[in-house]
């Protein structure tokens, strides 16, 4: 025989009471549940949310969870709901159970799975590193670097900077502190955005951004660079007024526009063009040491400079000189010798003589002497000077006159070399120059010709001492006439000639002391006189 359900049992006794008006029995009935795992599979620790759906005829009083045999927790109040932890510790096929209990201690459970698979690994790096980007400077103005510093940090450790210009990577850093020298020039003239991006061993990325304002001159930079200049002087020591040679090399990177020479505090001269030089006259008043100066300059106005020093010591003692002519009258063509005495207390160097102010020669070694020739037609008063010279060019002169009266005409001391005489055209000569001076001249004349012919002595010269002895030869050379006026009041000769053959005639003048004494002599500057033929 089978056992009756007690359910079975209950109910009817339920159905007897009833029917027969009895006492109504207690609440039987069982509430309703349906329970949600969500989510139904889990990769990551977490909570999995519990959701029963539960009711009931009277009400439900409260639904408890279980996870496995194990209560996990309880809700009194719809919906009922809880949130269960779980980690890698619940890997595997998780059952969920609920059970809702009624007021009158039914029950009713519901179930569902969740499948766990939680990795044990470590859990992923998901913090981005933190990163803010400085450039300095901020302003650029010359072509130049600017920069660039990041100030980057991670939970785990940044292993990486890149940096960007625009969107171009520019460079990278992988040790702290994190820079990049980013150079620039006019053609980034403008806004240049900077970013840098930083980078953790997971991948994680943080990101900063920066600005440069680039505003660089496109004109030619300027020529701050100095010309390098070397100055030398020659010579460096100095004993006798002069130049002295000053010589710059300068040189530029851009070019040098002049070198400027000072002695002293106190310019001197320019040159513009290399090589670049300049000499400066010295004399005793600069006697001692001379600083020169040279400064070189470029076309920026950038200057270089150079100093030598010259030692100055210039002898200011001028020569002793005199001078003596010989001889101090000349009456003849010849050379007057020139004898300069001269002496220094440093030595002379040379020296010159003049006639007049023209040089005429040099003689550098004692005895210092110069010959100097003359002629009739230097007749007069010879002015010479000496000019004695020290090697420091101090001098001193001396002078010398000499008289000079040479006759024209000479030499005429025979007929072959006899002056050419005209009718009309008187000639002035001389009985001087040698011991015994004589005189020839010659003229033609036709036969029947009258002439006189006259030879003047004081009438024209007041100074003149000469007593004229006159003869006029033949062709032939015979004598025709003479003529002398020794001893009378007048010293003067006047003959009158008639021609008696046609043929050139020659004239002896000499002085009548001559010509009367074989032996006798008469040379003096003042045996002047003048000759002339004419036609009576």
């Amino acid at each position: 025989m089978k056992r009756s359900s007690p359910l079975a049992f209950l109910a009817l006794t339920g159905l007897l009471l009833t029917a027969c008006g009895g006492t109504t029995p207690g609440d039987v009935t069982a509430p309703t549940i349906k329970l949600t795992a969500a989510p139904k599979t889990v990769t990551v620790a977490g909570t999995v949310t519990l959701t029963a759906d539960a009711s009931d005829n009277v009400g439900v009083t409260k639904v408890t969870f279980y996870r496995g045999d194990k209560e996990i927790g309880t809700d009194t109040t719809a919906p009922f709901e809880i949130k269960d932890n779980v980690t890698a510790d619940q890997n595997g096929s998780v059952v969920y159970r609920a059970v809702a209990t009624d007021a009158a201690g039914n029950t009713a459970d519901a179930a569902d799975t969740v499948t766990i698979n939680i990795s044990t690994a470590p859990p992923a790096d998901t913090t981005k590193p933190t990163v803010t980007l400085t450039a300095a400077p901020k302003t650029v103005t010359a072509a130049g670097a600017v920069t660039l510093t990041a100030d980057a940090t991670d939970d785990v450790g940044v292993v990486k900077v890149t940096f960007y210009r625009d969107d171009t990577e520019i460079g990278s850093d992988t040790t702290a502190p994190y820079e990049f020298k980013d150079n620039v020039t006019a053609a980034n003239n403008g806004t240049l955005n900077y970013h840098v991006v930083a980078t953790d061993a997971a991948g994680n990325i943080g990101e900063s951004t920066t600005t440069v304002t680039v505003n660089i001159s496109t004109a030619p930079p300027a020529d701050t660079t100095k010309p390098t200049v070397t100055l030398t002087a020659a010579p460096k020591t100095v004993t006798a007024a002069g130049p002295v040679s000053l010589t710059a090399d300068a040189k530029d990177n851009v070019g040098v526009v002049k070198v400027t020479f000072y002695r002293g505090d106190k310019e001197i001269g320019t040159d513009t063009t290399a090589p670049y030089e300049f000499k400066d006259n010295v004399t005793a008043d600069q006697n001692g040491s001379v600083v020169y100066r040279a400064v070189a300059v470029d076309a920026a106005g950038n200057k270089g400079e150079s100093t030598t020093t010259v030692t100055v010591n210039i002898d200011v003692t001028k020569p002793t000189v005199s001078l003596k002519a010989v001889p101090t009258i000349v009456m003849a063509a010849g050379e007057i010798s020139l004898t300069a005495d001269a002496s220094d207390n440093v030595g002379v160097t040379k020296v010159t003589f003049y006639r007049g102010d023209k040089e005429i020669g040099i003689d550098t070694t004692a005895p210092y002497e110069f010959k100097d020739s003359v002629t009739a037609a230097d007749n007069g008063t010879l002015n010479y000077r000496a000019v004695a010279a020290d090697a420091a060019g101090n001098s001193a002169e001396a002078t010398a006159m000499v008289k000079v009266d040479i006759d024209p005409n000479e030499p005429n001391d025979s007929t072959a070399t006899a002056t050419p005489l005209m009718v009309g055209k008187p000639i002035n000569g001389s009985i001087a120059g040698q011991d015994r001076d004589m005189d020839y001249f010659k003229f033609d004349a036709a036969e029947g010709d009258k002439l006189m012919l006259t030879v003047k002595s004081t009438s024209i010269d007041s100074n003149s001492t000469l007593d004229p002895y006159v003869q006029i030869l033949m062709p032939d050379g015979k004598t025709v006439v003479e003529k002398d006026d020794d001893g009378g009041a007048d010293l003067e000769s006047a003959i009158r000639f008639n021609v008696p053959q046609t043929g050139t005639y020659y004239v002896a003048l000499t002085s009548f002391d001559i010509h009367d004494d074989a032996e006798a002599t008469d040379n003096k500057i003042t045996n002047t006189y003048q000759i002339a033929l004419t036609n009576r």
